[in-house]
């Protein structure tokens, strides 16, 4: 099996990246459907969806749940999947910190695989060096640029607790994660030269004939 152009390994690794992106967003969109519940349920001591949307508060010297609300306890929450009700999709402490960091994680994650997915289907198309192909790496490439400023930037001004560690910490995971990212976006950069040349000399080549 060829490795590009129609009906090749690049059309089945789009299609992998597109249902690997739709699959993300609509996780994301429970997530947030959750957390909304989440902290509605919270300020308002509402049972709204309360089997797969738990809400609860933790002191910082346990994770068991608890009754009454001293200061020194943490709203926290738990989103649950639909269906069996059993496996926790995401839980943590139900501040805005933790919002923000997911909102910025998985929104790069789906424009990630999204923008994969237009990547290896332009490459599924007959000509290779195509302008679909030049604009999307483009468009990754700055997408990269663009996420490790905001990643990094949420990492030094908006630490966030974790549902273990009430303290306001720093995941120095983000930094090695938008190294990694900015080192991709980069060399992105350099293979979209490659295809703009290649571009242009095809272009030439279909005038000349």
């Amino acid at each position: 099996m060829k490795l590009l152009g129609k009906n090749s390994i690049s059309t089945a690794i789009s299609w992998i990246f597109f249902l690997l992106s739709v699959l993300t967003a609509f996780v994301f969109a429970y997530i947030l459907l959750g957390y909304a519940v989440c902290y509605y349920n919270h300020e308002t001591g509402g049972h709204f969806l309360q089997d797969i949307f738990q809400t609860g508060l933790v002191s910082d010297k346990s994770n068991d749940l608890v009754d009454g609300k001293p200061e020194h306890f943490f709203p926290v929450f738990s989103i649950r999947e639909p269906w069996g009700k059993i496996h926790t999709v995401l839980h943590g402490v139900l501040v805005f910190n933790v919002f923000l960091h997911y909102l910025i994680q998985f929104t790069f994650y789906i424009l990630f695989l999204f923008s994969m997915y237009k990547i290896f289907n332009g490459m599924s198309k007959d000509i290779l060096f195509n302008p679909e192909v030049l604009k999307w790496l483009r468009r990754f490439s700055w997408l990269s640029f663009i996420y490790v400023p905001i990643s990094i930037g949420n990492w030094y001004y908006n630490p966030k607790p974790t549902y273990s560690n009430f303290d306001y910490t720093r995941d120095t995971g983000i930094l090695l994660t938008s190294f990694i990212v900015l080192m991709f976006g980069i060399i992105v950069l350099f293979i979209v030269e490659f295809f703009k040349k290649g571009l242009e000399l095809q272009n030439q080549t279909d005038l000349t004939i």
